[in-house]
């Protein structure tokens, strides 16, 4: 084409014969599709994320609230992560479900996390616990499929015992107690107790769940083998979860067994300090300072 031909033609007509500017927006469109598709899917990521850290906030103050307000912060907790896609929500809604004492649905929800994780970048630890946690629960539930759920949850903690060795210890120590065997439990739980003494990371640290778990279960098997420091572990885990069931009796039993266990006068009075003020704890409940108890 002359330089002539050129000038008289129109612009359009010059981009439609030119196959070199017709690559170049072919591909300037594909780089826009392309950056548009990344930045939606980052949007709809952060808002994800946003979600789920909205549920997990109203999820852990339902653990931690007085009783009368825990079934309003549990909804919350509900209604933040319902439409969650993909496997963020799956851990909040088992461990939801769980806390709302429905561990079928709890059982549920984390082997469909671990059968959808497994295939990708592996079922993390999380997952396997959550198992363990809910076949466990089950058990009171299901006690004709006691000995499937027992060997569910073992299978469960041996995977992850691999990342999270401390977690995975509290629940043998669970399986333990399950079994009726509280001697070996504890012994499991006393080797626990020496490893949280050991300086670690920060980010290998067990977390408040777990530790609660770890006193508690602790304390249960203490108070089972009538064992004085039982109060102390029961104590312990009841400063953050009093809904357990019978949680307030077993207290009073472990106090009453330190008690009787004290070999002097000395010792009895350090206990009954104790005991005055671990059930003398108030907490704030609406705009009143109540006994953390109940008791009068």
């Amino acid at each position: 084409m002359s330089e002539e031909e050129l000038e008289k033609t129109p612009v359009w007509k010059v981009v439609v014969k030119t196959p070199q500017i017709i690559g170049l927006f072919v591909a300037g469109g594909v780089i826009g599709l392309v950056g548009l598709s990344l930045l939606f899917g980052t949007i709809k990521r952060r808002h994800e994320q946003y979600k789920l850290r909205k549920g997990l906030k109203a999820f852990n103050s339902a653990l931690y609230e007085p009783a009368d307000r825990k079934q309003k912060t549990r909804e919350r907790a509900r209604r933040a992560i319902s439409d969650l896609a993909g496997v963020e929500g799956f851990e909040v809604r088992g461990a939801l479900a769980l806390q709302r004492n429905d561990p079928d649905r709890a059982l549920k929800t984390f082997e469909h996390y671990a059968q959808v994780t497994a295939k990708s970048t592996g079922a993390p630890a999380s997952a396997w616990l959550g198992v363990a946690s809910a076949a466990l629960a089950q058990i009171e539930k299901d006690p004709a499929s006691r000995g499937a759920l027992l060997d569910k949850a073992r299978k469960a903690i041996d995977k992850a015992g691999e990342t999270n060795p401390f977690a995975a210890g509290v629940l043998k120590g669970a399986v333990a107690l399950v079994e009726n065997d509280a001697a070996r439990a504890l012994g499991i739980y006393d080797k626990l107790a020496k490893a949280l003494d050991e300086p670690v990371d920060a980010d290998q640290a067990p977390d408040r769940e777990t530790l609660v778990a770890f006193y508690w279960n602790r304390g249960l098997a203490q108070l089972l083998l009538r064992k004085p420091e039982s109060a102390d572990n029961i104590c312990r885990a009841m400063q953050y979860r009093t809904e357990w069931p019978d949680a307030t009796r077993a207290l009073v039993v472990a106090i009453q067994i330190s008690l009787e266990n004290a070999s002097g006068e000395a010792e009895l009075a350090e206990r009954i300090k104790f005991a005055q003020t671990c059930l003398g704890q108030r907490v704030m409940i609406g705009t009143e300072r109540r006994l953390r108890y109940g008791f009068t």
